[in-house]
């Protein structure tokens, strides 16, 4: 147990470093390419990217995952489902090269076509990527393909995307870029994991994978199709620079999730799954997490949003002006979005796929809805539209994850009480500072930045120290060191907390 504990935060700490490193990076090549591209390429990248995206998460059938969740997965249990998932990952990139022609026509956009077959070996490699990251997930081995990984998005991504670019390849170069180093990813999580991949015609032992990975499958589609409808309406109704815009402010804001997010998913995803049968010390770490990741997301997500402007500006440069207010809304929806992704990893750990399922299809079902009417009111409707579905199924995730955990309700809300109080501060700080910059009339996007953010900074320490108790500062201290205690007692058997408190009380 001391070895898993050990495991778990060294595992913490790599993917840390590893997802600070790729943000900056790709924040390093958004700089660029978007000053020498603009967004009518990026909308035909966005659009040929909405299929490919559903395509990835359904390829591997979710028995990737099932080898973490579900218990006694041998080697041959690994070669079976090696053999069923290459399978169908062959059979829908026959499909999806077959449909390509008429979903350029749908979506009335040139070159969505080449861009998804230039993107169909994404599709092809993502069981064996899969299968070898779940590998590293169960053993929390990250240490040799952490950053090794993210100097590999730099080099081949950043780099060949950027040659291509200044070769006038257009949307090719953005595609033939992430192709090269997602294959190259795989062969990366392949070398490392060492997972023992191979082809067999014996599929015994199957069949709880396969019960456990079609429910997360068909989670997984209806979260994708969440995410890529707006881009579909957007692009149908609003043109390929619409999109582009669109789906370059979604993508900056979901890169700067993605740290915390992934860090969590992968590390709290093979923990939670060690430890299924003690769903009292799983309630206590996810009700403990949860309020120190929102009190991180919600002031970024106000900063940003007060900021959108100079952040748009500053990142993408001239001619994406309609992205700013999508960005704005966007950067709102981070702790929402960071707070659904967590509890649906933990519904999944816990091998809740068919909770995960409903919750997926109620938030694609609310997207459904209110698109057709949002699209009216442009980039800025379907940002809304986004947010509010979101925000649903935040809500409906947190309602199953409590139930399964056996979390009070009451609890919770008192838990998130503090972060969304401060957010309120938070806000009210940038906008004196914005108020401020205005009156002395400075224009530069760098240090209007800066000024925001201090502003917000500042605006919610100082709420820290005029709130109420429960919120001061020694709260949140008090927050962090409950939710250590909570992670080491996953890996190890201590003492509830309240006994832990007295006897370090007690020394």
């Amino acid at each position: 147990m001391k070895d898993l504990t050990r495991k778990t935060v060294s595992a913490l700490a790599w993917l840390s470093v590893s997802h600070g490193l790729r943000v900056v990076f790709q924040i390093g090549v958004i700089l660029v390419l978007s000053r020498l591209l603009g967004p009518e390429p990026f909308g035909v990248v966005a659009a040929a990217g909405v299929v490919i995206l559903v395509a990835q998460a359904i390829a591997p059938l979710g028995l990737a995952a099932a080898l973490v969740a579900v218990p006694g997965a041998d080697d041959q249990t690994v070669r079976a489902v090696t053999t069923v998932s290459l399978g169908f990952a062959a059979l829908l990139s026959l499909g999806i090269g077959a449909a390509a022609p008429i979903v350029e026509r749908q979506m009335g956009m040139p070159g969505v076509a080449t861009a998804m077959f230039l993107l169909l070996p994404v599709v092809l490699i993502a069981p064996i990527k899969q299968i070898s990251l779940r590998t590293l997930h169960k053993r929390m081995a990250y240490r040799a393909v952490a950053v090794a990984d993210a100097f590999l998005y730099l080099v081949l991504y950043g780099g060949l995307s950027v040659v291509l670019a200044l070769g006038g390849w257009g949307f090719r170069g953005l595609v033939i870029a992430q192709t090269v180093s997602e294959l190259a990813s795989a062969i990366l999580m392949l070398a490392v994991s060492r997972a023992p991949l191979g082809l067999t015609s014996d599929l015994r032992g199957l069949r709880p994978m396969l019960s456990y990975g079609l429910g997360l499958t068909a989670a997984n589609a209806a979260d994708s199709l969440a995410e890529g409808l707006p881009k579909v309406f957007a692009g149908n109704a609003l043109g390929a620079a619409a999109l582009g815009c669109y789906g370059r402010a979604w993508d900056v804001t979901r890169r700067l999730n993605t740290a915390l997010e992934e860090v969590s998913s992968k590390v709290l995803f093979p923990a939670f799954a060690l430890r299924q049968d003690s769903p009292g010390v799983l309630g206590e770490l996810y009700a403990r997490y949860l309020p120190v990741s929102l009190a991180v997301m919600i002031p970024v997500g106000v900063i940003l949003a007060a900021a959108r402007e100079e952040v748009v500006l500053l990142l993408l440069g001239r001619g994406w002006e309609h992205a700013v207010v999508p960005f704005g809304v966007l950067a709102l929806l981070l702790p929402i979005q960071s707070m659904r992704k967590i509890t649906l990893t933990v519904l999944n750990s816990l091998g809740r796929s068919g909770r995960n399922l409903m919750v997926n299809a109620a938030t694609c079902g609310v997207v459904l809805v209110l698109l057709p009417f949002a699209v009216r009111l442009g980039l800025p409707g379907v940002a809304w539209a986004i947010f509010l579905a979101s925000l649903c199924g935040a809500v409906l995730a947190q309602g199953a994850a409590l139930r399964a955990l056996g979390v009070r309700s009451l609890e919770m809300i008192r838990a998130q009480a503090p972060p969304l109080l401060d957010g309120v501060l938070v806000a009210g700080g940038c906008w004196a500072a914005t108020v401020l910059l205005h009156r002395h009339g400075v224009t530069s996007p760098i240090v209007r930045i800066l000024a925001i953010g201090v502003g917000g900074a500042l605006a919610g320490g100082l709420g820290l120290l005029i709130l109420p108790q429960a919120f001061a500062p020694a709260h949140l201290r008090e927050l962090f060191n409950r939710w250590w205690v909570s992670v080491l007692r996953l890996t190890r058997r201590l003492p509830p907390w309240d006994e832990t408190k007295r006897s370090g009380s007690d020394g």
